[in-house]
């Protein structure tokens, strides 16, 4: 998880998680050695009950270590089946690679299985995988629904399931240079994305920054954060996937830094003048800001950065512009930030951070 430096800033952090140092085994004490002298006592007789007691009682063997963790291919199987949507079944056949079966309900549109079914495979977009799916199912040109229990193959699934996050992160190039371009939400749901990548890729360039959230207030991804779902700022949101939209960045070789413009928030300001800076005479400011010093506004931040950096981001862009002000009342000093300076003048600030 990324340390968020500062609020109004973009934090770029670079660490590597080292692996905790196993404890040394410390050997069990050894019993002392029997005099030489000394005469065995004569074995106690064991009848049946006493035999089978002791067996038991005996602790079992120790599995072996490779078998307590699962291979690629069962842990693939078992993602595929936690994200199966509704008539879908893994086909898991020796010598042959995991697969995925629709079976279909009457009537049931190509278009809308492949919508169902395109983030279980390497394929990014609907359109591109509705292309695939009619191929490796020798679809006829005009047919375009199935018929009830029609099986359905579904192509290009995935080779494995993903990675955790801290494991899916590129982290820094070995120059530790930064190169790369800003992509807005609605580019980043469309062709132009793998474009864009394919180029990057090209040019020697190894980041884009992603909007996760603009300075309108709208996120460009279906966050679970709930001020954003509650507000409704997820709504139009164009990415269907934000861990998916990191993944295919990272196949390319290119890191990914999420952007997210920090206070100025029409969306969230609207909905919660609470959060918004307050005017002199007690009400909401209505320029479209959150407080900077307001606690939940903080917290607002905070959380999205975090959801981001659990999706695989390799770091956070956090954004904040300096906009005329007066009138409005200063932060109380129970707030968690000291007293903020009205700005007289226009301008952005911004830090980076990486991990």
């Amino acid at each position: 998880m990324s340390h968020i430096r500062s609020l109004a800033c973009l934090t770029l952090v670079a660490g590597c998680a080292g692996a905790a140092p196993e404890a040394a085994s410390v050997p069990p004490s050894l019993p002392p050695r029997a005099s030489a002298t000394a005469t065995p006592p004569p074995p106690a007789p064991t009848s049946p009950s006493t035999a089978s007691s002791a067996t038991a009682d005996a602790p079992p063997a120790k599995p072996n270590a490779t078998s307590e963790k699962a291979s690629p291919r069962a842990a693939l199987v078992t993602w595929l089946k936690a994200h199966m949507p509704s008539g879908g079944e893994v086909v898991d056949e020796a010598d042959k690679p995991v697969g995925v079966v629709h079976v279909a309900k009457a009537g049931e549109l190509y278009e809308l299985i492949a919508r169902a079914y395109v983030e279980l495979t390497d394929i990014y977009l609907t359109a591109d995988l509705h292309k695939e799916l009619r191929k490796a199912n020798k679809l006829p040109g005009p047919k375009n629904a199935a018929k009830a229990g029609e099986r359905v193959v579904i192509p290009a699934i995935v080779p494995e399931a993903p990675k955790s996050a801290d494991e899916e992160r590129l982290g820094w190039p070995e120059d530790k240079v930064l190169k790369g371009v800003y992509v807005r939400g609605g580019p980043a749901a469309s062709r132009l994305y793998l474009e864009i990548l394919e180029e990057s890729k090209k040019r020697g360039m190894n980041l884009i920054t992603l909007d996760a959230k603009d300075y309108d207030g709208w996120v460009t991804y279906p966050s679970k954060v709930k001020l954003a779902v509650e507000s409704g700022a997820t709504k139009n949101a164009p990415i269907r996937s934000l861990a998916r939209t990191i993944r295919f960045a990272h196949k390319y070789g290119v890191r990914v830094a999420v952007r997210i413009s920090c206070f100025e928030d029409e969306i969230l300001a609207k909905f919660r003048g609470d959060l918004s800076i307050q005017a002199k005479w007690g009400k909401p400011y209505k320029i479209g800001w959150l407080d900077p010093a307001n606690p939940g506004g903080q917290d607002y931040i905070i959380e999205l950065a975090k959801e981001a950096m659990d999706a695989g981001a390799d770091g956070s862009s956090s954004t904040t512009s300096a906009t005329r002000c007066s009138g409005s009342r200063a932060p109380t000093s129970s707030s968690r930030s000291a007293r903020r300076p009205r700005s007289r003048s226009f301008g952005t600030s911004c830090a980076a951070s990486m991990r």
